[in-house]
């Protein structure tokens, strides 16, 4: 009698156990596939308002521009919210962007107003020139708290305008004049919302370094501590995707408390810590990981339950239905998730082993980033 073969422990080796295991059935309504001029199309159903509604300050701006970018059915509707919304700011920048993108789709909205983005432009450098004025004050007078204050003010500034380089060094120059631990962290997240925006890896991990050497601060209610805690792994999660150590993104994302909330929602929201850690564990933890960091981690499940449909594939690949848990992505990607991640992870079942998962994660991850595809 012919052995059983083992079953495959990762999401590596649940390609081939799929396709022993199911024979494909025909659809009666197939999703086309992608092409490089065609796009993508995300679903009919889908609420963009309520999507990017979870998200604050830039990456919303982001968010629009990679959901234009990637869907056609959705990208007037996309850059109509972004042009909107960039017009009641200082980023001209991206509003340049924007209008490039949209053409004559949206008629006179999406025409470059170079007279508001030359006042724009004229009342930012006003506002910087006064900040510089206050600061110059401060410093003869040396008042440490307002100089402190007055270098984050000017850092905030810059990062509205879309200008993260000036916005870095407005954060560090802040680092001189903190007096508490609260500043210090307070500085430290600065800089790594910066350098997430940036994508300048290398300031995250020094800053993130930073701040998990700072002591907790006396008498911290423990859910501020929590959440704290949260926004550390998350800070943690992400630099290790860009190193592509995604089991150890998975580990951080896993240690997240559900408490987090909206609190980080300038960099990632609730059922994206779902979406990247979900995955990251399906790609890189065996069955028994599986079912004891992510099925039985009472935390995590809150998230979880933000993605309904990972978590069932994830129980599938434990439960070794591995027909099922393929087809669960397939149905996600027949969804078009908006950060691209199910149809990035859905390569995955068409042979490319855990590196599709991996990817998906990855294109997550930069979905949030100004201009990224």
């Amino acid at each position: 009698m012919q052995a059983k073969p083992a079953a495959p422990t990762t999401a590596a080796g649940v390609v081939a156990a799929a396709k022993q295991a199911a024979q494909p059935a025909p659809q009666s309504s197939p999703v086309p596939t992608a092409t490089a001029s065609s796009g993508d199309s995300a679903p009919a159903a889908f609420d963009m308002e309520a999507y990017i509604s979870q998200y604050s300050g830039n990456t919303r701006i982001a968010r629009l521009l990679n959901i234009a970018d990637w869907f056609p059915n959705l990208k007037i509707d996309a850059l109509r919210l972004a042009i909107t919304e960039l017009k009641q700011g200082f980023n001209t920048a991206a509003y340049a962007q924007a209008c490039k993108m949209a053409g004559d789709a949206l008629g006179p909205l999406g025409i470059f107003d170079a007279k508001w983005a030359e006042e724009t432009d004229r009342k930012a450098q006003q506002q910087i020139d006064r900040l510089e004025i206050d600061l110059n004050g401060y410093k003869t007078n040396m008042v440490r708290e307002s100089i402190r204050t007055c270098h984050n003010d000017m850092g905030d500034f810059y990062v509205r305008r879309g200008d993260y380089t000036n916005a870095l060094k407005s954060y560090i120059r802040a680092r001189d004049y903190s007096s508490s631990p609260k500043h210090e962290m307070a500085l430290c997240f600065n800089v790594i919302k910066v350098s997430l925006a940036m994508g300048n890896y290398s300031y995250l991990q020094s800053f993130l370094t930073k701040a998990e050497a700072i002591p907790p601060e006396a008498g911290q209610p423990e859910p501020e501590r929590r959440v704290l805690n949260s926004k550390l792994k998350v800070s943690n999660a992400l630099h290790q995707l860009f190193s592509r150590n995604y089991r150890l993104a998975a580990r951080a994302l896993l240690e997240c408390q559900v408490d987090i909330g909206a609190a980080f929602n300038e960099v990632i929201t609730p059922a994206d810590i779902a979406l990247i850690g979900g995955l990251c564990a399906l790609a890189t933890y065996d069955r028994r990981d599986l079912k004891q960091k992510v099925i039985d981690n009472g935390p995590f499940k809150s998230f979880l339950e933000l993605q309904p449909d990972l978590r069932e594939a994830i129980t599938r690949f434990y439960m070794c239905d591995y027909a099922e848990c393929l087809g669960i992505l397939d149905r996600i990607k027949a969804r078009r998730t908006i950060t691209r991640t199910a149809r990035l992870a859905r390569r995955e079942g068409e042979g490319e082993g855990s590196g599709g998962l991996m990817r998906a994660a990855d294109a997550h991850r930069d979905g949030g980033r100004f201009g990224s595809g």
